[in-house]
């Protein structure tokens, strides 16, 4: 297999391998260490069965909506170095404004409906200042994309405030499990997830190597 995988590699000239494997399989780990793969994350996903009804924080008056083009600026805007725990920002190799392009794509194209089909936000007058992408699946399944919340607003409860008016809304839609995929070393994230119910569903590594 490794050397079929050199001869891809030489013949359509790849700058990096991105190999994910499970984290219990021994061989696969030793595989990539042999191979001069470098680890770069932890990948752990996490799955929740939806309920019928989640209950909203009436003491919290920020706004909760779908996102549409008005607000591709800001969403762009807010993105930018929020994703310090990802393995791109880990890896060394890819320039700041590569990383944070990427992200700001992602989130565009949620809004768009062209990748992730939506993109939930709340809103303090008419910026938004949280955002939690979805893409459905068709098996009554949806996947959260991208997640997160202005710092200025951070300890004020709004992840998990944002989550259940997202899932109402995917009750709604007649979806009955959810699922989401965070970073090993994105402890507020972990914590979060498992607040509102999610369980880990799997564990997996994420290793780069880069062409010479």
């Amino acid at each position: 297999i490794q050397n079929h995988i050199d001869f891809f590699v030489q013949r359509n000239k790849v700058r990096l391998l991105e190999y994910l494997c499970n984290c219990h399989d021994d061989l696969s780990v030793k595989v990539a260490e042999k191979n001069n793969f470098h680890f770069t994350d932890i990948r752990i996903t996490f799955d929740l069965n939806i309920a019928t009804d989640y209950e909203i924080n009436k003491s919290l008056s920020f706004a909760f909506g779908l996102a549409n083009n008005s607000h591709l600026l800001e969403l762009k805007e807010l993105t930018k170095y929020m994703y310090k725990d990802s393995r791109y920002f880990f890896d060394g190799n890819f320039p700041i404004e590569k990383i944070n392009d990427f992200y700001s794509q992602w989130i565009e194209k949620a809004v768009l409906g062209t990748f992730d089909h939506e993109c939930y936000c709340l809103y303090d007058g008419s910026i938004p200042i949280a955002f939690c992408t979805i893409r459905y699946n068709k098996v009554h399944a949806a996947h959260i994309g991208l997640f997160g919340v202005h710092e200025d607003y951070s300890g004020q409860g709004l992840g998990k405030f944002l989550l259940n008016n997202v899932f109402n809304k995917l009750a709604a839609a007649n979806i009955k499990k959810v699922f989401v995929v965070t970073q090993g070393r994105n402890y507020p994230a972990q914590r979060l997830y498992q607040s509102v119910g999610f369980k880990t569903f799997s564990t997996e590594l994420w290793y780069h190597k880069w062409m010479n």
